[in-house]
């Protein structure tokens, strides 16, 4: 009894060094003060889990244009309808992300510019469609009176040999130089003809292009910050859940068994002053890190090296609360 009640005290003691003791001594002790545990599996290997990320998004931004789509007679706010779609694609690529093991900030930006003029193209296309009908009338009128011909012969050959890329592309040229206005409250209203005429703010022209990149930005905006806490977070091994991490070390992909004996001894300021040898590479580098997850209430000292977007685990250990606490105070002290 009185041996384990000393083992206990003593493997206290050896946690609570970390923050007391110097960086030579704690080097040279070698009482195990973390626990190894063998990582898990992730959910999608890097490269599959780029494929889902793309698929989903994508097919998320048509949806979300489709709804927009049909929803935009009822309700089309220049600011409000592009941040409820940006939201739900956020939602989505927010859960693509989650399964896979992708994490690349500039990949999302791209991705989510891609889905924003997709998911803005969808709806204009689908717009156009619905428009047709009133596109091909405008152009029978427009012709029989230019070239005396019967309203009904013209309507019918233009319905034979228009396809649908051509009205479409004529209804949104013609939104874009007759029709596009803002009113007060900030709804959007699209007309085929300037000759109806209502209040608001006219966007013709180049403005109508700004008012879409606006609409856009807004939409990437939105993915961009509702994902950037997934996109930083780690994954935990004890209940297969992401979790929050804070950066300690981040070294070029050759130091990584140096960097991870560092943090095997408590060797902080060397670790600190581990010489780079240039810039760090995105395609090669290595971390060491701590991970909380509030799920499981577990903390978790990583040292990892990035290839290609493949991971490998250096170090993988359980440690305590305390212990997590006293390491971010010893290493920013050398920093």
């Amino acid at each position: 009894m009185e041996c384990s009640e000393q083992s206990a005290a003593e493997t206290s003691q050896e946690q609570h060094k970390l923050e007391d003791t110097p960086d030579s001594e704690a080097a040279e002790s070698d009482i195990s003060w973390y626990e190894s545990i063998p990582p898990l599996p992730r959910p999608l290997t890097t490269k599959n889990g780029l494929k889902l990320l793309v698929v989903v998004s994508l097919f998320a931004a048509v949806a979300l244009g489709t709804i927009w789509h049909l929803g935009g007679r009822f309700f089309d706010l220049i600011f409000l309808t592009p941040l409820f779609a940006g939201f739900f694609l956020a939602f989505a690529m927010e859960k693509a992300i989650s399964k896979t093991c992708w994490r690349r900030s500039v990949t999302i930006l791209w991705l989510s510019a891609i889905a924003a003029v997709l998911l803005l193209a969808t709806r204009y296309v689908e717009d156009s469609i619905a428009a047709r009908p009133m596109v091909i009338r405008s152009l029978s009128e427009s012709f029989s009176e230019s070239e005396h011909l019967p309203p009904a012969v013209v309507h019918s050959q233009l319905e034979q040999q228009m396809t649908p890329l051509e009205s479409s592309l004529i209804y949104i040229v013609a939104i874009a130089n007759r029709g596009t206005y803002v009113s007060r409250d900030l709804g959007v209203t699209y007309l085929m003809s300037g000759g109806t005429r209502i209040s608001g703010i006219p966007f013709r022209g180049y403005g109508f292009w700004l008012l879409l990149l606006f609409q856009a930005a807004v939409i990437v905006g939105v993915c961009m910050i509702a994902t950037d806490p997934t996109i930083h977070s780690g994954y935990c091994n004890t209940c297969g859940k992401w979790a929050k991490r804070h950066w300690l070390f981040r070294k070029q992909g050759h130091q990584a068994d140096e960097l991870a004996d560092y943090v095997r001894g408590q060797r902080w300021a060397e670790a600190d002053d581990m010489r780079l040898g240039g810039k760090i590479s995105g395609k090669d580098f290595s971390t060491a890190h701590l991970l909380h997850c509030a799920n499981c209430a577990s903390d978790m000292l990583i040292v990892n090296r990035m290839t290609h977007g493949e991971e490998k685990h250096l170090l993988y250990a359980r440690i305590s609360s305390e212990t997590a606490e006293s390491i971010r105070s010893a290493v920013r002290r050398v920093a």
